[in-house]
């Protein structure tokens, strides 16, 4: 697979994490810290989301469209946590099998990069649904 395939792959992932973030900060349900890490949290994937688009640029790969939006957002905050929960196992799933096939340097420190950092989403997760933030030492995803 080419690095340009992986990089498309990933843009995908991370659009569908910045929707899911939109829709859980513009519901008004998260309250206090959770609301907080919500808000944090989709700067961050804004951020990935930028870094990606810059990537494709410097190989002049168009920037896929995004996806339909997916319909969302009608749970309850618990619900919204946990569906942010499972696509950040997603999203750590496909920075490690991105880590696999890239084969530029930079974008594979990219790669690992954001991977730590949806991580620590992850963690932070788990401990607003009052589950234990780091129940293994290597997370890899699903």
């Amino acid at each position: 697979m080419r690095d340009r395939d992986v990089v498309e792959r990933l843009l995908r992932v991370e659009l569908r994490a910045v929707e899911i973030y939109e829709e859980i900060t513009g519901s008004g349900k998260l309250r206090g810290r959770a609301a907080e890490a919500a808000d944090l949290f989709l700067v961050h994937e804004r951020r990935h989301v930028a870094a990606l688009k810059e990537a494709l640029a410097a190989m002049k790969a168009p920037v896929p469209r995004p996806p339909a939006p997916r319909p969302g957002g009608d749970g309850t905050a618990r619900e919204m946590i946990r569906a942010a929960l499972d696509h950040e196992l997603h999203c750590i799933r496909a920075y490690r099998s991105a880590q696999a096939t890239l084969k530029a340097p930079a974008l594979l420190g990219s790669a690992a990069g954001v991977m730590a950092n949806e991580a620590q989403h992850l963690a932070v997760l788990r401990q607003l649904l009052g589950e234990q933030p780091v129940p293994v030492a290597f997370v890899t995803g699903r």
